[in-house]
């Protein structure tokens, strides 16, 4: 450059920055690389992405609900072996199976003392 009356004269430099053929850059790439655009596919990724996620809730929620189930059932087989268990003693001890006698030695349906000598010595 060399000054004219003063003045600066102007030479178009070219191009400064010489992008690197090796080192990748997003300025330098074409719109094609740089911006991703099906955006129909990503929507897709999200709701499929959003389905698993449901699913798998749902699925923990059903085995949960198993194991609940079957903790419960468990519990009732045993409350019931218990009770066959007691009434199998209580059969077996045959204080349930005793005849059913009153306190004093009368009938009252037949409105009459017992024959025994509990009856007479109540009479």
């Amino acid at each position: 450059m060399q000054r004219r009356y003063g003045f600066n004269t102007y030479a178009d430099p070219g191009t400064l920055v010489a992008p690197a053929a090796d080192v990748p850059c997003a300025h330098f790439q074409p719109a094609a690389e740089r911006f991703h655009r099906d955006f129909a596919a990503e929507e897709r990724e999200r709701a499929t992405a959003a389905t698993a996620r449901k699913q798998a809730g749902l699925l923990q929620r059903r085995q949960a609900e198993a194991e609940r189930e079957a903790a419960r059932w468990a519990a009732m087989d045993a409350a019931d072996a218990a009770e066959r268990e007691r009434l199998s003693a209580l059969r077996l001890d045959g204080g349930k199976a005793r005849k059913n006698r009153p306190g004093l030695p009368y009938d009252p349906l037949r409105n009459m003392y017992h024959g025994t000598g509990d009856g007479e010595v109540l009479r």
